[in-house]
């Protein structure tokens, strides 16, 4: 059986890179084999790390059960609540919604207090709360509000999205569960690109308004990373492992679908990955990295296959290009401390002083 792990942050590594590694059990019964700690001290520092830890989001084979089963079951409330839609009506939805909504709240809450399983009891109040804008919109259509006609109504749009908001913060004043800030942040974004459609009304339908979208998803995904670097580390929960993802990834994808016009745009969207590459050496989080270094690989595969277009010589160069990558790769595993400590050092140290150190 695979040993439980927790990721704490390496103290003795250099001051200025807060590299993190990984310590299972045995590193402790190691520590207190070689008399550095005692044997209750080991048990007693890997009881309080993995209390630290639990709610932190991880990717062991639990969590991935648990994100994978809320998923399906979203998918299959979406489906069971469109039959009911169509076969009984919108009161039917609504009965079905709020049964959904109560249950999944009742469970949430047993295994949140009851069981001290806050991920699991999370994510089902994270689907009670996705419940909401169902029961909201068919509770609508049951008073006499068609939502074939209302949805087309920018107020009715900002009255469905802000009910989701406010429901996801009233379940994080009881539940303290990072996650459901997916919710907030879908809504929000969403309350987003219903005002482009209100400003822009009469201009194009929404596809003819791409630009305008993705423009706004770029300032929403910036804004939503400016709020994580708000709180991270700041609350308990890390809030801002979701923040950083859901505003990176609205950021980065919607750069990337944006047309970059002349070499010189595509020039400034390498250097944007840059910077986000550089940002997570600054704040110590790897979704910077991961989707900076997949904008880098574009821009130079791109300027590989401009430069050698129609040639036999493009494979050859691409395979020794993959070959570099892995040597760099190498390199950077074999002196990661002293790079990040070069790159933070960039920095002015009051700045330095006020960066997050968490991964």
């Amino acid at each position: 059986m695979q040993r439980p792990k927790v990721v704490v942050e390496n103290p003795v590594a250099a001051k200025a890179s807060r590299r993190s590694l990984t310590v299972d059990k045995s590193d402790l019964e190691w520590a207190a084999g070689e008399g550095l700690i005692s044997q209750p001290q080991a048990g007693a520092l890997w009881d309080a790390l993995q209390a630290r830890h639990a709610e932190r989001p991880q990717f062991d084979l639990a969590h991935l059960f648990w994100y994978a089963g809320a998923i399906l079951v979203l998918i299959a409330m979406g489906w069971f609540g469109a039959e009911m839609g169509s076969r009984f009506g919108a009161p039917a939805v609504l009965a079905t919604s709020v049964a959904y909504s109560a249950a999944f709240l009742f469970g949430g809450a047993r295994l949140w207090f009851g069981q001290n399983l806050k991920v699991p009891g999370g994510l089902l109040v994270t689907l009670a709360v996705t419940m909401v804008p169902v029961a909201f919109g068919s509770l609508a259509e049951t008073l006499g509000y068609p939502l074939s006609t209302y949805m087309s109504y920018h107020s009715f749009q900002f009255l469905l999205e802000g009910v989701t908001v406010a429901s996801a913060l009233v379940a994080l004043r009881f539940f303290k569960f990072p996650f459901l800030t997916a919710p907030i942040a879908a809504s929000l974004w969403l309350m987003s690109l219903t005002a482009v459609d209100f400003l822009f009304q009469g201009q194009g339908s929404f596809f003819g308004l791409w630009n305008q979208q993705l423009t706004v998803t770029l300032l929403f995904g910036l804004g939503i990373t400016f709020i994580g670097l708000l709180v991270d580390g700041k609350r308990e929960g890390d809030y801002s492992f979701w923040l950083y993802l859901f505003g990176v990834s609205a950021f980065w994808f919607s750069l990337s679908l944006m047309d970059s016009g002349n070499e010189l745009g595509k020039a400034v969207y390498a250097l944007v990955n840059v910077a986000l590459m550089f940002t997570s050496v600054l704040l110590s989080r790897r979704v910077f990295l991961v989707y900076g270094s997949l904008g880098v690989l574009y821009y130079v595969g791109h300027l590989m296959y401009t430069l050698f277009a129609g040639s036999m010589l493009f494979p050859l160069f691409l395979t020794f290009f993959g070959v570099g990558i892995i040597w760099a790769g190498v390199k950077y595993h074999k002196n990661q401390a002293a790079i990040d400590g070069f790159v933070l050092s960039l920095v002015p140290a009051s700045l330095r002083n006020r960066l997050p150190g968490r991964d």
